[in-house]
């Protein structure tokens, strides 16, 4: 009997599982001549936890497929897939930290992994308890070149090196 209370009791200490379960994640780029490369994913997969539905101890991981980057060029896509060697490396991983509030937005430290190459990424937003739902809402920027890859070139032009990111997620505890 006494297990089952050390159980529940070191239970309560990771806190509760936060399941994604709607929202995208967008990316922007842009080369000379096209302002709007703009892929998209809706599939994640978290592995979140968040303790006394206190937003600043959400922790964890959220895993998102390249392959999932859609935008509304297929043969464009194809060379993004082909830049993040999408075969050998086919997820994105980002690993929460840690969360600072302060009265205006929310700073979330970040660990990226893409292409094989780990690298700390600060994103601002906000995070929001909506309706039962955790709403993480944020954007800040990544380069490519510091992930070990190189943009694609279209003819003479290459695609930005920055990449813009708009976060929308929303996440229900298990």
């Amino acid at each position: 009997m006494k297990w089952i209370v050390y159980l529940f009791m070191g239970l309560s200490l990771f806190g509760a599982n936060l399941q994604f379960v709607k929202g995208e994640v967008k990316a922007h780029t842009s080369v000379f001549g096209d302002s709007h490369i703009d892929p998209k994913s809706k599939y994640l997969e978290s592995h979140l936890t968040i303790k006394d539905r206190d937003l600043k101890s959400i922790r964890g991981v959220v895993k998102m497929p390249v392959k999932s980057l859609k935008s509304e060029n297929s043969k464009r896509d194809e060379h993004m897939y082909d830049m993040f060697e999408a075969d050998k490396y086919p997820v994105i991983t980002v690993k929460i930290e840690n969360i600072k509030k302060d009265s205006n937005s929310t700073l979330i430290f970040t660990k990226f992994t893409i292409h094989g190459v780990t690298r700390d990424v600060v994103l601002k937003g906000n995070i929001k308890d909506k309706n039962n739902l955790i709403n993480i809402k944020a954007k800040g920027s990544i380069k490519v070149t510091s992930f070990g890859m190189k943009p694609p070139r279209l003819l003479f032009l290459t695609v930005r090196d920055r990449v813009d990111l708009f976060i929308d997620t929303y996440f229900e505890e298990k």
